[in-house]
């Protein structure tokens, strides 16, 4: 017999729920006063140190995607080409940070900025 949590979902076993959290668990201004700051404080420190592995490669594409969009539409204020990799670490995360911080000043939330 399923349990009422099993049966809610179908049946089916889930090991976690993904929930759009602003407003629905955490107050509205969750995301500008605490995960803004928190993203805008730290990115450059979370890119040194991650930049190699395949989660952030999978992360800087899925910006550079954005940013050319926003750049074609001119959507973002302060967006500016994401330096190729040929430019160096240095150059690539300089520009990834301008981007998010053009993003985080513009209220963005979309999915590569998360």
């Amino acid at each position: 017999m399923a349990t009422t949590s099993q049966a809610c979902l179908g049946g089916m076993r889930r090991r976690c729920i993904v929930l759009d959290i602003e407003g629905t668990t955490t107050p509205m201004t969750f995301a500008t006063e605490v995960l803004f700051p928190y993203a805008r404080d730290n990115i450059r420190k979370h890119l040194t140190a991650t930049f190699d592995t395949q989660q952030t490669k999978d992360d800087i594409e899925l910006l550079r995607a954005q940013v050319e969009i926003d750049l074609e539409q001119g959507g973002v204020v302060g967006a500016l080409p994401i330096a190729p990799d040929e430019a160096g670490k240095e150059r690539v995360i300089h520009s990834l940070v301008a981007n998010v911080e053009a993003m985080i000043d513009a209220d963005r939330k979309v999915t590569s900025q998360k």
